[in-house]
């Protein structure tokens, strides 16, 4: 929530007791309910130097500091809605992609597993220097039952 400056019409914290934008009292009244002018401060104008001017140094750094707590509130604001933005869309390509992509994945490992397992049994058999009996009582052994009697 924000409040609105009687006088300039400018977005102000709540609990903010002046105007960052003109300065005016935020507990003051203005005699229509509509702002009289909008204003748009920007640095560096003669209203900004005034203060400078006729020694109101805290006024002036306290004015320099508003504009450095809305220009970081803004920025803040800015980079928090496009965090929520890129998360949103994670959160929305998690939810289509791995279904479809862990299906085929699994898949896709079992085939390669399976031909891995053919392919180190067809060596055991053709190996020459491996007797017939021993590649065969390995080969058992790897698939888990006696299939080559």
């Amino acid at each position: 929530m924000s409040r609105k400056c009687p006088r300039c019409g400018a977005e102000n914290l709540p609990e903010a007791k002046f105007c960052e934008s003109c300065g005016f009292s935020m507990d003051a009244e203005m005699p229509s309910g509509e702002p009289t002018r909008q204003l748009a401060p920007r640095p560096g104008s003669l209203r900004d130097a005034i203060p400078f001017l006729t020694g109101g140094v805290d006024q002036a750094k306290a004015r320099y500091d508003g504009w450095k707590q809305k220009k970081t509130r803004s920025e803040t604001e800015r980079l928090h809605e496009a965090h929520l933005e890129e998360q949103r869309q994670q959160a929305e390509a998690d939810q289509q992609g791995p279904q479809k992509e862990t299906f085929g994945r699994t898949v896709s490992r079992i085939v390669i597993g399976l031909l891995a397992l053919a392919l180190l049994i067809y060596i055991l058999l053709r190996n020459p220097n491996l007797p017939p009996w021993m590649a065969m009582k390995m080969a058992n052994e790897i698939v888990g039952r006696d299939v080559f009697e």
